[in-house]
């Protein structure tokens, strides 16, 4: 018993034979060879494979159900080899065999309607391929069968109309005009279908109405381009009117920052920037390093301006001269901002610190600690609350006043202790330590109770150096510190017990834990 496969060819799926397969497959990429070059080689190549596809089709039945050797030897006989295709003369042994492939194909000749030549369903072009006669008779035929024979020959139409397919795969256009199903005719099939369509659109180009057509397309095609063009304009325009308007309020709201001691934003709300100024040590002047701001911000903005000028009035600038006078401006910005920020790094380049420790005498285990308020009206008109310090204003001086940090912690030892840290900045060990030293901040022992300033001040009109208090309070453990309502207020960094926090809990007292102070019964 040999052993089978299954193939897919032609839209079918067969069983065949190995040894049958070897020989199909080398005569079916010999026919690839050969129409590979071919324009219409693929077309041809399928409908080949359609054509054996129902070769194979029309000699299974229901005994056999395997495609063998001599099957395929005779669809190559039938459908003819790669190198005996067209213009070949036929030898005089093969004679014989031509003569009974003719009457072969005769004989298979089958009805169908004919899609390509009808002027209702192609019944009577269908009939005339199969009786071998042209189609004008027929049509004749039905219409005399329809005239004299009570219309017969329309009911006799519609039944075949009704009953017989369409002539659509080569196969079945062959099979219709009486053609043998091989390689020679399918080519010419193909070939004709292709100067036939390839007629009808040179008839088509050459007519009045393919000049009507081409003529409307032109002007659709003129039309929705001037559409296009013109919806794209009214858009350019109003994407420039946006461009110009909200370049517009930025380059007035530099300008007010320029020219005047307008508000800028701050995290913690508006400022001025005669506020800022006061804060940062410039060594060169502020005036430098706001031209700066101004230049980096505002140049890319008129670009943006001019831009959507351009999209509005559609008109052309030379880009070339504004590119370099503006990239000239936006890099001296870039300069005078780097040389503010390097005076600034000088000023604050050196740090120093200092710390004073007093031992606290208790009469008992537990330490009050209150605030000295130096009566700083937050609200005042004159004075700015920048988040850790408050700039106050009294005629031509102003003051700068900031927040100490705060530390209550378990003491080393069985002694409690106030230590106060300073710190500040400069351009020399000497200066960052003269500028501690002018740091006023205030603190009073008087038996058990502690009171600290709330704010450390910096002397009149001087800038800020990184000046900072830090205040630490040790007490040992289980020992108990009283802190008053101002207290919860203080911006601090004590470790509670359990997350609870003071600021709940005003005007209590709270036992040293090793795990942070614990709110006393």
């Amino acid at each position: 018993m040999k052993r089978t496969i299954s193939i897919h060819i032609g839209g079918y799926v067969f069983n065949i034979e190995e040894d049958a397969y070897s020989i199909l497959e080398t005569w079916l990429n010999s026919l690839q060879s050969k129409f590979s070059n071919d324009n219409d080689g693929s077309e041809i190549l399928q409908d080949i494979e359609q054509g054996v596809a129902e070769h194979f089709k029309s000699m299974l039945d229901e005994a056999k159900s395997a495609i063998t050797i001599s099957n395929v030897n005779e669809v190559i006989r039938v459908m003819g080899a790669a190198d005996q295709i067209k213009d070949e003369a036929i030898p005089e042994n093969q004679e014989h065999d031509f003569v009974q492939n003719e009457e072969e194909s005769k004989s298979n000749k089958r009805f169908f309607r004919d899609n390509e030549d009808r002027y209702i369903g192609g019944v009577a072009s269908g009939i005339a391929h199969f009786l071998g006669v042209k189609p004008v008779w027929i049509r004749l035929a039905f219409i005399l069968t329809s005239l004299f024979f009570a219309g017969s020959g329309i009911v006799i139409y519609l039944i075949l109309l009704l009953t017989t397919p369409y002539a659509r795969s080569r196969a079945e256009k062959l099979s219709m005009r009486g053609e043998r199903m091989n390689i020679d005719n399918i080519q010419e099939s193909v070939k004709q279908e292709f100067e036939q369509i390839k007629a009808r659109f040179g008839d088509f180009k050459n007519s009045d109405e393919y000049s009507l057509f081409k003529q409307k397309a032109q002007n659709i095609s003129a039309n929705v381009s001037d559409s296009l063009a013109r919806i794209l304009n009214i858009f350019s325009g109003i994407i420039g009117v946006a461009i110009v308007l909200t370049t517009f309020i930025v380059l007035s709201v530099l300008s007010l920052f320029f020219f005047t001691d307008n508000r800028i934003f701050m995290p913690d709300g508006m400022v001025y920037f005669s506020d800022i100024q006061q804060l940062i040590p410039f060594s060169t002047s502020p005036f430098l390093f706001k031209l700066g701001i101004v230049l980096i911000v505002g140049i890319p903005v008129v670009g943006i301006l001019l831009a959507g000028f351009r999209l509005i009035f559609k008109f052309k600038t030379n880009h070339k001269i504004f590119g370099i006078s503006g990239t000239l401006l936006w890099l001296a910005g870039l300069a005078f901002i780097i040389v503010s920020g390097l005076g600034i790094a000088k000023n604050l380049e050196y740090e120093q610190n200092s710390l004073t420790n007093e031992s606290i005498l208790l009469r008992d285990s537990t330490i009050y600690l209150s605030l000295n308020d130096l009566g700083i009206e937050l609200n005042s008109p004159n004075t700015k609350n920048m988040d850790n310090f408050v700039i106050k204003k009294t005629d031509d001086k102003f003051a700068i006043f900031g927040k100490p940090n705060l530390y209550v912690r378990m003491s080393s030892d069985s002694i409690s202790h106030i230590r106060i840290e300073r710190y500040a900045r400069g351009n020399s060990p000497e200066s960052a330590f003269n500028n501690i030293k002018s740091i006023v901040y205030n603190n009073k022992l008087s038996g058990d109770s502690i009171w600290i300033d709330n704010y450390f001040r910096l002397p009149d009109n001087s800038a800020y150096s990184g000046q900072m208090i830090s205040v630490y309070i040790d007490i040992p453990n289980n020992f108990s510190i009283y802190l008053d309502k101002q207290i919860a207020h203080f911006d601090g960094f004590i470790r509670f017990k359990n997350s609870d926090w003071h600021g709940n809990n005003p005007g209590r007292f709270w036992r040293m834990t090793p795990d942070g102070l614990e709110l006393s019964e």
